[in-house]
Parts: C-alpha cells; sequence; structure tokens
C-alpha cells in the first residue's frame, strides 16, 4: 500500500477543548471543521495533521477499539480492499462513500484499533 498521508484521529466528546489547546498552544490551523469533527494541520499543506470526533457509531469506528483511529488516505480504496481481502484479511467493511467527501472501507489492527483507509470522492465542505 502506498499512503499519501496517515492522521491519527481521536474520538472524544470535547472536541471544542481539543481544538483550542492544539490550535492555541502548538499553533496548529483549523482545516476542515463541522459540528461534531474538526481536522487542525501544522504548518502548509501536507504538514502533520490531527483530527477529533465527536463518538458516531454510524462512522464505525467508534465502537471498534480505543479512541483512536489511523486514516490513512489511499489512492484507491477499491483496489486496497481487494488486495486486503486477498491477503486473508476478514475485518473489513465493504467500501463506500460517506457524506463528508470520502470512500472508505474499516478494519481493525491487531490491537483493536481502527484503521480508516480512504480517498477523496469530492471536494471538503466545511473548512472555516
Amino acid at each position: 500500500m502506498h499512503a499519501k498521508s496517515l492522521v491519527p484521529l481521536f474520538s472524544t466528546e470535547k472536541i471544542g477543548e481539543s481544538k483550542e489547546f492544539y490550535t492555541r498552544h502548538f499553533g496548529f490551523e483549523v482545516v476542515y471543521e463541522e459540528a461534531r469533527y474538526v481536522g487542525l494541520r501544522l504548518g502548509d499543506e501536507g504538514g502533520p495533521e490531527v483530527s477529533f470526533m465527536a463518538p458516531q457509531d454510524e462512522f464505525g469506528g467508534t465502537g471498534r477499539g480505543p479512541g483512536l483511529i489511523f486514516c490513512f488516505e489511499v489512492s484507491d480504496v477499491d483496489a486496497e480492499y481487494s488486495r486486503l481481502q486477498g491477503e486473508g484479511v476478514t475485518d473489513l467493511s465493504r467500501p463506500e462513500d460517506k457524506p463528508w467527501g470520502d470512500r472508505c472501507t474499516m478494519l481493525s489492527d491487531p490491537n483493536g484499533i481502527t484503521l480508516y483507509l480512504y480517498h477523496p470522492v469530492r471536494e471538503a465542505q466545511g473548512v472555516s
């Protein structure tokens, strides 16, 4: 797999507090925000990112493990899904388009941490 980026996504009820902490004390900037999610980046495009999301059953990650999700941006989610299936990975969700603009599949690593593999299917809305 060739990942374009790796973004840790923390499931938390403290989205506002997390945003304030990382922007104020570490210089992160908001790159995407909506009521239940904020994405932050340090520096220019391609810089380190971290995201915070309210627990959401429809997302699928919060019920599958600890409050951490690793988000891998890939070129083709469907190809990665097929590759992983071919390698015997059984804990895979079928690829699907999400309302926030991603096509994704999810699985868990041996520690129970959710891995979210995605590629954008449309330009994200909601940037502050």
